[in-house]
């Protein structure tokens, strides 16, 4: 019985671990315990019989029958994760966390209707489900509905405000609402908890590069965070060269922009993009006659490189 006890102190929520409040694999050694004392309670028992071994041998056969048949049904609901979790909805109340995961299988096979009222109802169950939020504004993305999904990511940002893929989605899509003030305040945040990400490295210089709006240009940030993309990319992504090349035009360097342009049509084309290598050639054709790279989609919103 103290087995069965000791045993449970990590997992009866003195500290919680996880979303879940109980599971079954946190029975499997504090049982072993409670098996300890029933069978040397029945063994004390049974001294007298007179034929305890084959009584006790017969039960023992029917008891581990019965347990291998219930293993084997219980095997079926573990056939995949939709029967996994729709079993869990099926036998439980109030559980936001199979809500979330049951969403995740059916927005990864693109039912977005029903992924989306299970996600909804998990967080309404519990507000604070950030993983559910995360998940429920992807799918309301996916179906279109930006600000159903905006709504949720902020909701998100609010419980997790250090998400950094979070605030590189919202400020894309801001990007795309045309409001490029907001978007440079999120990826700004981004690169403030989290200096090294390339993403918003890489976003933030083609908007500082390329926007239309001269407030908002600022060729030698530009610069800075264009190289810095390329580094943490590794040189290996083509788009980051057009990046880095307009960020050298709009601080005037086109001989170093026009090489950069090269160097990301070799690249684009050694990767089969033949469309973004055509896009780099006419941006070469600009830096020649020295003039930058702008972005019209930046100023009516759109999308970004």
């Amino acid at each position: 019985w103290l087995w069965y006890l000791g045993m449970l102190v990590p997992v009866i929520g003195l500290v919680q671990v996880g979303w879940q409040g109980r599971a079954d694999r946190y029975t499997y050694l504090p049982q072993i315990g409670l098996y300890i004392m029933g069978t040397w309670t029945v063994a004390d028992w049974s001294a007298s019989w007179r034929h305890q071994r084959e009584i006790l041998g017969a039960s023992a056969a029917i008891i581990i029958g019965v347990l291998s048949w219930r293993g084997w049904i219980q095997t079926t609901f573990w056939r995949d994760s939709e029967t996994l979790f729709t079993h869990a909805l099926a036998v439980t109340s109030n559980n936001d966390v199979a809500e979330n995961n049951l969403g995740i299988v059916l927005l990864r096979k693109g039912k977005l209707d029903e992924s989306i009222s299970l996600l909804q109802a998990a967080v309404n169950l519990r507000p604070e489900n950030a993983p559910a939020h995360d998940n429920l504004a992807k799918a309301f993305l996916q179906k279109g509905q930006v600000a159903d999904a905006m709504i949720h990511y902020r909701k998100l940002l609010e419980i997790q405000p250090e998400n950094v893929e979070a605030r590189n989605i919202v400020g894309t899509v801001l990007i795309q609402q045309g409001r490029v003030r907001e978007a440079i305040e999120q990826w700004q945040e981004t690169l403030a908890i989290q200096p090294e990400n390339g993403n918003a490295a890489s976003n933030l210089a083609w908007v500082f590069a390329t926007c239309p709006e001269d407030s908002i240009r600022n060729g030698p940030q530009a610069v800075e965070l264009a190289e810095k993309a390329l580094r943490l990319s590794g040189e290996k992504i083509p788009m980051i060269f057009r990046i880095l090349a307009a960020a050298y035009a709009e601080s005037g360097l086109f001989t170093q922009a026009i090489e950069t342009a090269q160097r990301g049509i070799e690249l684009a084309n050694h990767q089969g993009n033949p469309g973004l290598a055509d896009e780099l050639q006419s941006n070469i054709a600009l830096y020649q006659a020295g003039r930058p790279l702008r972005d019209p989609s930046l100023a009516n919103g759109s999308s970004s490189p």
